[in-house]
């Protein structure tokens, strides 16, 4: 016996795959087979096997029944289609919040605590801000793209990447807050002031943290001049090439003029006196220095700075209009304290 069918039954079938098949668009439109690869692959095939029964019953004109293979493949491609879009979108957001997130409390701390230039941050530090802004830079790009799940390892390398150096500056930092630091400072900035009274010369205190230097002459503060410091200026010096500014209560050993220095004018210091080199000794006989490391010299207050950045190798830099007014007024045997942080207390 001949199977027939209406007219109507096959224009039921195909309104019925085309809207199996806008299900399955709205699913590709959501990037299913990125946020929810398997419901994907399930409704793809659904569709292509659901396709394939309602054109092989076209062209062989078997029945269109209610009940019969074609409808039930067409609505399970329906519905396996729905599921991918709804996966998709609930993944896709879930992705777009996470690396929203991520970013966020990556920019938090890169402009909380890099926002403003902070001069003497070592260089493994200003790597990574730099790779952490160029990691939120590709992150905010691909969340145009809405290529979330990229976007999110972006986003987490910044905040990792910043999370890192922010946990390294406040190990540095916290030596500027510690009393015991801060009353050595002090005392040190005493004793230049001392000094100056009792051979009256003029003192100079160069504040690390302030990136400062203060002109004392019999205890009152006759200029304050912007320095720039050794590349590593967070620290203090131990040993030659660290890259870092020394500390403690050094004297002019010689001035130095224009064609006799590099650097305009320099005030060359007694770095390393005897207490630097009982504390290099000391580091050296603990392991924490090289066996043959070196303690480092040819310390100077010199000029040509005004550059904006650290980048002596250990010397205190000034503009060298600073220079020749401090050059014309410091001398041979002039105090100058070098600490980590000075809050004027040690003056007085």
């Amino acid at each position: 016996m001949q199977l027939t069918c209406t007219s109507s039954e096959p224009d039921l079938a195909i309104r019925e795959l085309d809207a199996a098949r806008q299900h399955l668009a709205s699913a590709r439109s959501l990037h299913a087979s990125r946020f929810a690869p398997e419901a994907s692959a399930l409704a793809e095939r659904a569709f292509s096997e659901a396709e394939l029964e309602v054109r092989r019953r076209k062209a062989s004109l078997l029945a269109f029944t209610e009940g019969s293979r074609w409808r039930l493949k067409v609505q399970q491609a329906s519905e396996l289609a729905r599921i991918a879009a709804w996966v998709a979108e609930t993944d896709r957001d879930r992705a777009r919040r996470e690396a929203q997130t991520w970013a966020w409390e990556a920019e938090s701390v890169l402009d909380g605590q890099f926002g403003e230039r902070q001069p003497g941050l070592p260089a493994a530090v200003r790597s990574k801000v730099a790779q952490a802004r160029l990691m939120l830079v590709e992150a905010e790009s691909l969340l145009e793209e809405q290529d979330f799940s990229s976007a999110m390892d972006r986003a987490r390398r910044a905040h990792e990447l910043a999370g890192g150096a922010q946990m390294e500056v406040e190990e540095l930092l916290a030596r500027f807050e510690d009393p015991v630091n801060l009353r050595h400072w002090r005392d040190w900035v005493a004793q230049a002031m001392g000094h100056s009274r009792t051979t009256g010369l003029r003192a100079l205190v160069v504040d690390k943290f302030g990136h400062r230097a203060i002109l004392y002459d019999r205890g009152k503060i006759q200029r304050i001049s912007n320095v720039e410091l050794g590349h590593k200026s967070l620290h203090r010096k131990v040993m030659a090439g660290d890259g870092a500014t020394p500390e403690g209560v050094y004297r002019v050993l010689r001035k130095k003029g224009s064609g006799h220095t590099s650097y305009h004018k320099a005030l060359l210091l007694d770095y390393p006196n005897e207490t630097d080199r009982q504390r290099f000794l000391q580091a050296k006989r603990e392991g924490r220095i090289p066996v043959h490391a070196r303690p480092g010299g040819l310390i100077e207050v010199h000029g040509d700075g005004g550059r904006g950045n650290d980048w002596t190798d250990g010397c205190v830099a000034v503009s060298n209009r600073e220079m020749d007014y401090l050059f014309e007024r410091l001398s041979v045997g002039s105090s100058v304290a070098i600490v980590g942080r000075y809050d004027g207390a040690g003056g007085r």
